[in-house]
């Protein structure tokens, strides 16, 4: 007996649920539109109809992922302090998507591409994101924590570029088979969140002071 011909949006959340399983396993090259389907116990032609090609499927995985980090960062909560909810926004919300969902993070970040980005929707998913960092920065300027001459778009390039560049660090040092344990001989603290708070706080403070400013100087 065929299966029936329901594609509608909760078969499509299911086949990006196996999707992002078979992504974890083997990376994007292991998001097929036979495997997501068998996986998923549906037709091939399921999968077509809801996302038109294997690339389709990692176009949604990649709004996925986007989103996730625009909630996790709108989603921390505002004090009376911009600067500190910032930091918060980096070490909480940043890593808790890189370090929960790595596979996303790599195909949004680390591995991104211009194809990926050239998709109407990916893109206007990873503006998403930028926006949600931004409102942050913009927070901050309006207390008066960001030099005039450092733009909102340079300051939200140097603390995400700061936190991918931590992301990375610390998942190359988990162990064998989750990273290559780059660190792991060397690092002697169990959580790196305060390592992640006192970067992200110097370069926070770092805004308020004018481009190519020295201390002391």
């Amino acid at each position: 007996m065929a299966r029936p011909r329901v594609h509608d949006q909760a078969t499509g959340e299911a086949l990006l649920d196996e999707a992002l399983t078979l992504l974890r396993k083997g990376g994007p090259p292991a998001v097929s539109v036979r495997a997501v389907a068998d996986a998923a116990g549906v037709s091939v032609r399921a999968v077509y109809a809801l996302f038109g090609s294997k690339q389709g499927l990692v176009d949604a995985l990649a709004q996925r992922g986007y989103h996730r980090l625009a909630d996790l960062v709108n989603g921390v909560e505002d004090t009376g302090d911009p600067a500190r909810d910032l930091v918060t926004a980096g070490a909480v919300g940043f890593r808790t998507f890189a370090l929960e969902e790595p596979a996303l993070f790599r195909l949004t970040f680390e591995q991104v591409s211009a194809e990926l980005l050239s998709q109407e929707q990916v893109s206007h998913a990873a503006y998403d994101s930028y926006r949600a960092l931004r409102a942050r920065v913009r927070r901050l300027r309006d207390a008066g924590g960001v030099h005039p001459a450092r733009s909102d778009v340079q300051c939200c390039f140097a603390f995400h570029a700061t936190g991918q560049g931590l992301a990375s660090s610390e998942m190359a040092s988990w162990s064998p088979p989750e990273g290559p344990g780059l660190w792991t001989p060397l690092l002697d603290v169990a959580d790196l969140r305060p390592v992640w708070e006192d970067t992200l706080t110097a370069l926070v403070r770092g805004f308020a002071t004018a481009p190519g400013h020295q201390p002391g100087g």
